[in-house]
């Protein structure tokens, strides 16, 4: 859940992947259920696995895990997955 408590960060795989994380997407939400949207989709920026996203403290950036090789890295984006 962000800081602010208002929204909630998630990992989406199409219907059938199961927990298969080379398929995972990131999306966001409202902390109600409402305004789902796609923030860092699956294969983006040539990662083959992403996961582990948190927010920040003060909610402007999310953090997360993604690799294109064997080696896991740590990348930042904007709140909006835009950066």
């Amino acid at each position: 859940m962000s800081p602010c408590r208002q929204q909630i960060l998630f990992y989406r795989t199409p219907a059938g992947a199961g927990n298969d994380y080379a398929t995972a997407a990131l999306w966001r939400m409202q902390a109600d259920g409402t305004q789902a949207r796609e923030l860092i989709a699956s294969q983006a920026n040539g990662w083959t696995i992403q996961g582990h996203a948190e927010w920040s403290p003060d909610g402007q950036v999310i953090a997360m895990c993604g690799t294109t090789d064997a080696t896991v890295h740590v990348f930042t984006t904007d709140s909006v997955g835009g950066n």
